[in-house]
């Protein structure tokens, strides 16, 4: 599916309230008649289902923890200069408010008809810096490690937890920060304790119902 398909479903703005900051995002407005499509085209292609078109709870709670960390948080409230980057980005709200926050930001995503709505949703909030990278996780190129590694409701699919545990790894710099939000999912214990078998420490918090769960190497 192109990006020709995708504005056949029409698109919605909203305005995201994240505290401080308030950020407007475009999704797909037809979207239950969108994965209604794509069933029917794509019966057995589980993997392209386009749920990026949509705003999930938990991009939303990591964004918001993003402008307004917890005081007993790790998390920068200036990102100036921090060299970031979001895995599954999908409409990119994470990606966007930490570019706002002054950082320097990557976002990946692997499926095809993402990277329109991603930089529509960029030149909404004056983003113009931040780079696009379509790509699986999995099959990350050699990329200089990051900051900053953020990642929303990534946990839905248990087969991939090795590669992206690999992934995160590789790509976290010697004294970077992960950040994962997730609403509950049975993945995400399973998660975090393969984090600290590869010598991450980890503080869970509670944002709108989700969990955001930050990670850093421990010494």
């Amino acid at each position: 599916m192109g990006e020709q398909d995708l504005s056949r479903f029409g698109r919605i703005a909203q305005t995201v309230s994240l505290g401080a900051m308030t950020v407007p995002i475009e999704t797909v407005q037809a979207f239950d008649a969108l994965l209604d499509h794509y069933a029917a085209a794509n019966p057995a292609d589980v993997d392209s289902i386009p749920y990026f078109a949509q705003l999930w709870p938990a991009a939303v709670a990591l964004a918001k923890f993003l402008v307004e960390p917890p005081a007993a948080s790790a998390t920068r409230r200036s990102l100036d200069g921090v060299r970031a980057v979001e895995l599954g980005c999908g409409l990119g709200l994470p990606s966007i408010v930490a570019a706002r926050l002054g950082a320097k930001v990557l976002a990946v995503d692997f499926h095809p008809a993402n990277e329109p709505l991603f930089r529509r949703n960029a030149q909404l909030n004056g983003v113009v810096s931040a780079e696009y990278l379509a790509a699986d996780w999995g099959t990350l190129p050699d990329l200089e490690p990051f900051d900053l590694v953020l990642g929303s409701d990534l946990l839905y699919e248990r087969r991939s937890l090795d590669s992206l545990l690999s992934a995160v790894d590789r790509i976290c710099a010697r004294a970077g920060l992960v950040l994962f939000s997730d609403p509950g999912r049975d993945a995400v214990q399973p998660f975090i304790h393969s984090m600290e078998s590869r010598g991450f420490r980890q503080w869970t918090h509670v944002v709108d119902e989700c969990f955001v769960t930050e990670f850093s190497r421990r010494n």
